[in-house]
């Protein structure tokens, strides 16, 4: 009704009324509402509407036209509503709380109204928050925002509401005083006698124990996000400066935590899965309201009008978007619209917060043992989509197709020549679908990041094996999920920077409530936990170089350890590690503490034709075809540099430093900034040219621009001259010698005589691997008289 209404001017409660003095103002109104009330239930939709204009003018803030909380508590009071009425009156409410600048103003007119007798206790719970747990006196917005989509998407399923008060108020009134009250137990003795009661008070009233289930389940969610809150805040939160008290430590948590879980073991199996397949029905239907373009119940919906809160125009002299009351208190003028508060990106955060609370209820019933993973996955799993499970995923295809479409466009624009472009930024587009691909949530993804969270890398493997997503890494909370479980295994106590992470980690709720035992065995072994989370987590580790310098550590011990084959790591390294190390260059720039020990701790201990395979396996990642998103962004990473060195490559001139030119004079420090992470594009443009033009003035320049690289790029330009030498566009087509005037082909005395200049001035690099191989294609050996010393 409030939605109908939006778009109408105020019918009863207008601006003449509302400027009158506090007496006559109520009594005007009153004798509207009487008129109203008196033309019996024809009238019920004018009710409503009055409603709606009465409440607004108490929140909306505007001077001069405010109805106050106490006139309109005189307004509404004694004029015999129907429970009906009074429904219809919570309804507007309820949608008012959920509007965060006004929450706060509507939850006190909600606590008026009950003081002055317009709607009782037992109404109130049951149509502002039907199952919630909470009495309304201590209700937060925190905790109505929670079960929104619940109540706005009852058009969906098939209950029509699930209100637990339509038989028996009082004994749910009751119910849910006694559920709250264990909370406020000294003992765990004291909260089995609340359960106790409780059971009393069900038997007493003929309650249906069911909807009893469901508010302790639900009282176990709201206790989960008050911990989520301490974790992510501590002590630094901002609820002492609105005085409100602080949140209990995440000790007390687990302990109330665990006190429930006393009280829901005495309840029947059956009664917590029905519970929770009515709790997955509401949930489920989140992502399609947030991402799909046509939702069956539209995003406005929730949203408050309008035309009630449009920003007033500043006063001269205000000076500012609050304008002051004539007693001079400040009266906060809402200066922005409605729905942009409600933003895609706000209220997509919003209900994947809501999504991961009751995941992070479901881990909590997991490791509590009232629920198995066999139930999860058996009888619970077809509950957490709106589709059926033989069709793919709507939204998560139409996601991944336009990330990868937006992908391939911006690949394409720095690789290939476009003539009359149509000016559009591919790389914003391509951005904000990557960013719409990350922030997708649904009940399955939450899931996994909350095993996570608590460690249960078992559980997390079962729930990877049933999504959709090609890349689950790419959503950024599994991504941070992956990251911090594979810190937790693979820091260790030594560096103050892993003390710090694993202290960080322990406080979270679900690894505080069952904290997992240390890991068994070597942790890079096939099938370890750890080298699953990295293989996971691809390129995408990136985003962590603390976590990313570990993992090349570990790899390094894990060589250096007996019984290890090589050939496994070595392929970690290539389709992970190094694809990691470019792609962290890409978003952080370079980074030479990292690329120092990528050089250090793994591949500088390995023999050069070792090195030079994985620099094969490493290039041929990069060129792959953009056709998924599992290398994400390795390609496009290697597209930009490429195009930056031939940029940079064309300004360069003989004797730099002497030249005017200031982007020639300083190329070698932005070459070797180029190539310290990405070796590979840059050596391949510096060879591929000398081969290509056959141009000898270029060696010079060329020299001093990879003056000062570093070790991994002198092994990289190595492995490029290596790859040119064995070419067989050259060495075939072209060939070493030139049959009509018998001398040596261009290319290969460019190529030679760069090598001979480059080693020369890098002498600490290893040549064996590259001199084998060019004796091999001069002069193939005698089996019988070649050596490798030769």
């Amino acid at each position: 009704m409030a939605a109908a209404a939006a778009g109408k001017k105020a019918a009863y409660v207008t601006d003449d009324i509302l400027v009158l003095g506090r007496k006559e103002r109520v009594t005007r109104l009153r004798a509207k509402l009487s008129d109203i009330l008196g033309q019996g239930d024809n009238a019920f939709a004018q009710v409503s509407q009055y409603f709606y204009e009465l409440i607004w003018s108490v929140l909306r803030g505007r001077p001069g036209a405010t109805l106050e909380e106490q006139p309109c508590v005189e307004v509404l009071k004694d004029m015999g509503f129907t429970r009906a009425h009074q429904e219809a009156l919570l309804d507007h409410l309820f949608i008012a709380c959920h509007y965060e600048p006004c929450s706060k103003a509507a939850l006190s007119l909600v606590r008026g109204l009950q003081r002055g007798g317009v709607v009782s206790l037992a109404t109130t719970l049951g149509n502002m928050e039907p199952h919630m747990g909470v009495p309304a006196e201590i209700v937060s917005p925190e905790v109505f925002r929670r079960k929104i989509m619940q109540a706005r998407t009852k058009q969906l399923y098939s209950v029509n509401k699930y209100n637990t008060f339509r038989e028996c108020s009082e004994g749910y009134a009751a119910a849910i005083e006694t559920v709250w009250s264990v909370s406020s137990r000294r003992s765990k003795e004291d909260a089995l006698k609340c359960g106790e009661e409780l059971k009393k008070i069900v038997a007493h009233y003929q309650l249906c124990p069911t909807r009893v289930c469901a508010m302790v389940v639900d009282t176990v969610q709201w206790w989960f996000a008050q911990a989520m809150r301490r974790y992510w805040f501590g002590r630094k939160s901002d609820r002492a400066a609105k005085g409100e008290a602080e949140l209990p430590s995440s000790a007390r948590f687990a302990e109330v935590l665990e006190w429930y879980l006393e009280i829901l073991r005495d309840y029947h199996h059956t009664q917590l899965l029905s519970v929770l397949k009515f709790y997955l029905c509401c949930y489920n239907k989140i992502p399609l309201l947030v991402h799909s373009d046509n939702p069956p119940i539209s995003v406005l919906d929730i949203v408050p009008p309008a035309d009630l809160h449009a920003p007033q125009p500043a006063r001269s002299g205000g000076g500012g978007q609050h304008s002051k009351r004539s007693d001079g208190t400040a009266s906060e003028s809402h200066s922005t619209n409605p729905a942009d508060s409600n933003s895609a990106s706000a209220i997509r955060l919003a209900r994947s917060n809501v999504l991961y609370e009751f995941a992070g209820v479901l881990m909590i019933l997991l490791r509590g043992g009232l629920l198995s993973p066999t139930e999860l996955g058996e009888e619970l799993w077809e509950y957490m989509y709106t589709y059926p499970r033989v069709d793919p995923d709507p939204v998560i295809t139409k996601l991944e197709s336009e990330a990868l479409d937006c992908y391939k466009a911006v690949i394409n624009s720095h690789t290939a020549i476009i003539i009359g472009g149509s000016g559009e930024d591919q790389d914003q587009k391509m951005q904000e679908a990557i960013d719409a691909l990350s922030e997708y949530r649904d009940i399955p993804t939450c899931l996994l990041q909350a095993a996570l969270d608590a460690g249960d890398v078992t559980l997390a493997k079962h729930i990877v094996r049933r999504l959709q997503l090609s890349r689950p890494a790419l959503l950024s909370t599994v991504r941070q999920g992956l990251t911090d479980e594979l810190a937790w295994l693979l820091c260790t106590n030594v560096d103050p920077r892993s003390r710090r992470h694993k202290a960080r980690l322990a406080l979270h709720p679900l690894r505080h409530y069952f904290e997992p035992g240390p890991p068994e065995g070597p942790l890079l072994e096939e099938g370890s936990d750890a080298l699953w989370l990295i293989e996971m987590l691809g390129s995408q580790l990136c985003h962590d170089a603390a976590c990313l310098a570990i993992c090349w550590q570990r790899a390094g011990d894990a060589l250096a350890a007996t019984g290890c084959r090589s050939e496994r790591l070595d392929s970690l390294v290539a389709r992970v590690l190094l694809p990691a190390l470019s792609c962290a260059a890409g978003s952080n720039g370079a980074n030479p503490w990292l690329a120092t020990i990528a050089w250090e701790s793994y591949l500088k201990g390995r023999p050069v034709e070792d090195r030079y395979h994985i620099y094969a396996l490493w290039d041929q990642v990069g060129r792959s075809d953009p056709t998924d998103l599992s290398q994400f962004p390795l390609q496009l990473v290697h597209a930009k540099v490429r195009k930056d060195t031939k940029s940079l490559l064309k300004r360069i001139v003989k004797d730099a430093q002497q030249s005017e030119d200031k982007l020639a004079r300083y190329s070698p420090y932005a070459w070797t900034k180029l190539a310290l992470m990405n070796p590979l594009p840059c050596a391949e443009y510096v060879v591929h040219n000398l081969t290509e033009r056959s141009n000898s003035n270029l060696i010079g320049p060329y020299i001093d621009v990879t003056g000062r690289s570093g070790d991994m790029t002198c092994d990289t330009v190595g492995y490029e001259i290596l790859c040119e030498a064995t070419n067989p566009r050259l060495t075939r087509a072209v060939g070493f010698l030139n049959k009509e005037s018998a001398v040596i082909e261009g290319w290969i005395q460019n190529l030679s005589e760069f090598a001979g200049r480059f080693y020369r001035k890098h002498s600490h690099i290893d040549m064996r691997g590259l001199l084998k191989v060019i004796r091999v294609c001069l002069r193939p050996p005698n089996p019988r008289t070649s050596s490798d010393e030769e």
